[in-house]
C-alpha cells in the first residue's frame, strides 16, 4: 500500500521533485515535493520534512506565489536544522527588501555554523549579514562581522577561497562607502579585478555601482560616471547573451 513505506517514497518523490526544478518546470516540482512532503510526514521525519518545504518555497517564489512561498518558509522554520535552508530564507528576505529582517536570520545562520565549525557557511552568513545592514542604511554596524569574517578566511588560503574573499571586498565596499570612501573604492576595485580576471562579467554592474557610490562620497564625480555608463554597458551585453 502507499503507506507501506513513507520514508522511501518520501525520498523518492524529492528527487523527482528535484529533477523538474533542474528542468525548469517549476509547476511540476511542486507537486512532487508536495508529495515528497506529505510522505515525509508520515514517516515523522519532521528535519526533512522541513528542508523539502523550504523546496517548494524556492518553487513557488519561481513562480510568483510569493505569499505561498513565506507559508512554507514560516511552516518548516521551527523544523529546519540545515544552515542553508534557513540561508534561503535569509536570501528570500533580501530579495523581498526586507534587508533587517535577512540579517537577523544570517546571524542565525553564523551561530549554527559556527558551532559545527563550517567556516565557509560561517564567513558567507557573517558576509551576507553585513549587507543586509547596509542595505538597510546601517552602514557601520556590518564592519564587526566583516572584520571576523576576513579573520577566518586568512586562515583559509586554498584558491576556492578566493571568491568568498571577492564577495568581502564586495561588501565592505558596501558597508564603509560613507565612513571611508577611498577604503570603499579600494575593495569594490579589487572585487571587480576578481571577477574580471575569472569572468563573471555579470557581477560587474553590482561592483560597478558599488564604486560608483564611493566615488560620489569622495565627491569624485566623474570617476563615478564613468563607473556607472560601464556598469549599463555590462547589463546590456549580460542581457544579449541572455
Amino acid at each position: 500500500t502507499p503507506d507501506t513505506y513513507p520514508s522511501l517514497r518520501g525520498r523518492a518523490f524529492w528527487i523527482l521533485g528535484l529533477m523538474s526544478a533542474i528542468k525548469g518546470d517549476a509547476r511540476r516540482a511542486v507537486r512532487f515535493y508536495e508529495s515528497s512532503l506529505a510522505s515525509l510526514r508520515d514517516a515523522d521525519e519532521r528535519s526533512n520534512a522541513a528542508f523539502v518545504e523550504m523546496l517548494i518555497a524556492a518553487q513557488l517564489d519561481l513562480l510568483g506565489d510569493v505569499d505561498g512561498a513565506w507559508r512554507a518558509r514560516i511552516g518548516a522554520l521551527p523544523y529546519t536544522e540545515r544552515e542553508s535552508a534557513i540561508q534561503s530564507v535569509a536570501l528570500a528576505s533580501s530579495e523581498a527588501g526586507w534587508h533587517m529582517a535577512a540579517s537577523a536570520v544570517y546571524k542565525i545562520v553564523t551561530t549554527m555554523a559556527g558551532d559545527q565549525r563550517r567556516d565557509i557557511v560561517t564567513v558567507e552568513a557573517m558576509r551576507g549579514a553585513a549587507r543586509s545592514l547596509a542595505l538597510a542604511g546601517r552602514f557601520e554596524e556590518g564592519a564587526p562581522q566583516l572584520r571576523d569574517a576576513r579573520q577566518i578566511a586568512a586562515r583559509h588560503p586554498e584558491p576556492e577561497w578566493d571568491l568568498l574573499r571577492a564577495e568581502l571586498d564586495l561588501a565592505e565596499a558596501e558597508c564603509v562607502v560613507h565612513s571611508a570612501p577611498a577604503a570603499a573604492t579600494e575593495a569594490a576595485t579589487r572585487a571587480m579585478s576578481f571577477f574580471a580576471a575569472t569572468k563573471r562579467e555579470v557581477r560587474d554592474p553590482e561592483v560597478r555601482l558599488a564604486r560608483a557610490r564611493a566615488y560620489l562620497a569622495a565627491g569624485q564625480h566623474a570617476q563615478a560616471e564613468v563607473d556607472l555608463v560601464a556598469g549599463i554597458d555590462s547589463m546590456d551585453r549580460v542581457r544579449r547573451r541572455l
